[in-house]
């Protein structure tokens, strides 16, 4: 970003306590796992849409988009817009993007972040609004496990960039668009219209090349029902650019949440979640917390 299922409206009413007893906007987790199955073909998701190229070796990753206008429609709603190295063949994931979440009252909240899977979401203060250009670059160090992340607003030239230790399997690239997880569950996909990716490229088996030829493929969001909620469009003629369009479906929850915890920033109080990703389908979840292999 995995079944027993969660009923719309015991998750709506949760939703609508917890934002009720909150001052403000919820954080979110914005990370994923990966989709939890064994064929690398999948081509559907509950909670990601965009492009993914898992048959080599990666080692680094990087991607452009506008921060899309959210829809605020009275309710609380999110998405989260990354790139990032693992997490289709294999539970670790190392990735950073943006989010949006908005609340009961409207409110948006729009941040950015970097996330170390099995760890929590790091906020990042690099300002955010609607509009802005961001662009998210994460590479592998001549060093034995360190990354170097950068995630940059090219509109306001704030930059973040830091050096992070991580054991990564080098499995996939991923350039996503994801529904969040809050403390509560499944945050409702926000409608964020469209938002365009650019400059994607990767580097594969040590060759850095861009999106069409690292070999990816589209991956769709789809509703418990079936639905496509976000669907990723043809790659540009250039190989480095697409969209992810927001359709009219509905956004339902499908899954009871698995894990939460608290923590504390000089963001403020708020909960941070695991995310995960995977097939309509799927009967059976199998995950790591702390080095515990964990089912569901």
């Amino acid at each position: 970003m995995l079944k027993s299922s969660f009923k719309t409206a015991t998750m709506s009413a949760a939703i609508a306590i917890i934002a009720a007893g909150l001052s403000g906007i919820l954080p979110v987790a914005a990370a994923a796992n990966g989709p939890e199955t064994s064929n690398i073909n999948i081509n559907s998701s509950y909670n990601w849409a965009g492009y993914i190229s898992n048959n080599g070796t990666y080692t680094a990753v990087s991607g452009s988009w506008i921060v899309p206008q959210v829809n605020a429609a009275g309710n609380s709603s999110g998405d989260v817009t990354w790139v990032g190295i693992g997490g289709i063949n294999a539970h670790d994931l190392i990735q950073a993007g943006t989010q949006a979440v908005t609340d009961r009252t409207g409110n948006i909240d729009y941040r950015a972040w970097y996330e170390l899977l099995p760890g929590t979401s790091v906020l990042v203060a690099v300002d955010i609004k609607p509009g802005d250009a961001v662009t998210v670059t994460i590479v592998k160090q001549p060093d034995d496990n360190n990354w170097m992340i950068t995630l940059k607003n090219d509109s306001n030239n704030q930059t973040f960039s830091k050096t992070v230790n991580f054991v990564s399997s080098l499995s996939s690239a991923e350039w996503i668009e994801e529904m969040p997880l809050s403390n509560i569950g499944w945050l409702p996909l926000d409608d964020f219209n469209q938002i365009q990716f650019t400059n994607g490229w990767t580097i594969k088996d040590g060759v850095k090349v861009n999106i069409a030829d690292s070999g990816a493929r589209t991956i769709t969001m789809n509703n418990r029902v079936g639905d496509a909620l976000a669907t990723p469009s043809l790659l540009g003629d250039d190989g480095i650019s697409f969209t992810v369009a927001r359709t009219d479906a509905e956004s339902t929850p499908a899954y009871r949440v698995v894990y939460a915890r608290s923590y504390r920033s000089n963001f403020g109080y708020g909960h941070r979640t695991r995310h995960f990703s995977y097939v309509p389908g799927q009967e059976r979840l199998s995950y790591r917390f702390n080095g515990r292999a964990v089912n569901d």
